[in-house]
């Protein structure tokens, strides 16, 4: 079965760890992967038209579309022409971070998570797309799966931007492989 995934650029380095995991687990699938600009949820009309595009250029195939459920405000609406699945977790974050953890870590204050992806493009996220941005946080949390090789001056420049004291924490990928998985199959059905 052909299936397609159009994913946010934000889960590349994460996705592209998977991508073997997910093919051995799927089989019977023919796995394509599209990934778009990272950050396009800043501006609704733009993801939109990238999505609608994508979905259109592989309307032949069922798609998973690697996205929060709120990421864009009429994003079951515009899915809803095409044969393609959606994550119900609102936000890249509580895509890859299991929910218990998230909960629990919650309660420690406000904070902002922040992803491989995210750091990698965070530049391209908040400057770009927003003019500039302000966290508001209590604490940075980045969620260290081993996608990508951080450096200090990585940790330093996003610190010098936010300036919202960042902690690292280790994580494993079991719970976006999980629903990636979930949703291919889901689309078999």
């Amino acid at each position: 079965m052909q299936l397609h995934i159009v994913s946010c650029g934000i889960f590349r380095p994460e996705l592209d760890i998977l991508i073997p995991e997910i093919k051995h687990e799927l089989k019977d699938y023919d796995l394509t992967i599209t990934y778009l600009s990272p950050g396009l949820h800043n501006d609704c009309k733009t993801m939109e038209a990238a999505l609608t595009k994508h979905l259109s250029e592989t309307s032949a195939t069922k798609t998973v579309v690697l996205y929060g459920s709120a990421c864009h405000t009429e994003i079951a609406t515009i899915l809803k022409n095409y044969h393609a699945a959606l994550p119900k977790e609102k936000n890249c974050i509580e895509i890859i971070l299991k929910p218990e953890i998230k909960t629990e870590m919650d309660k420690s204050g406000n904070i902002f998570y922040l992803t491989a992806g995210w750091l990698k493009n965070w530049r391209e996220v908040f400057l770009q797309n927003t003019g500039m941005a302000t966290i508001i946080a209590d604490k940075i949390v980045y969620l260290d799966c081993g996608a990508t090789v951080i450096s200090d001056e990585d940790i330093i420049e996003f610190f010098d931007f936010a300036n919202v004291p960042l902690e690292i924490k280790r994580i494993t990928l079991d719970n976006f492989r999980d629903i990636v998985i979930k949703l291919c199959k889901t689309l078999h059905a």
